[in-house]
């Protein structure tokens, strides 16, 4: 097996790297560092950010474990997201 590489394109960490150094991901990150939010929360804590957007960014995070979706499984439904324990450590690279 070949050893990582993150300075080649094909390299799976180029995905990760991406991604958190993305603008939204990197706000998300400090927003919910501060607590569990609600989609609505979020949005209007990250001026200027699209619903699509938000919504995107939040699925992808969660999809590398870095952010947490709460369901309550309520009417209406109620949805939070709260940061991993991954998600908390990069927090705190990234907020210091």
């Amino acid at each position: 097996m070949p050893r990582p590489d993150v300075f080649n394109t094909a390299c799976p960490s180029q995905e990760i790297l991406a991604l958190i150094g993305s603008k939204w991901s990197m706000l998300l990150l400090c927003a919910l560092r501060e607590g569990p939010r609600r989609p609505g929360e979020l949005r209007r804590r990250l001026a200027g950010v699209s619903a699509k957007m938000l919504t995107q960014t939040l699925r992808e995070l969660e999809r590398h474990g870095i952010v947490q979706r709460q369901d309550f499984g309520e009417i209406p439904p109620r949805v939070e997201y709260r940061l991993s324990s991954l998600g908390a450590s990069l927090a705190r690279l990234v907020m210091e």
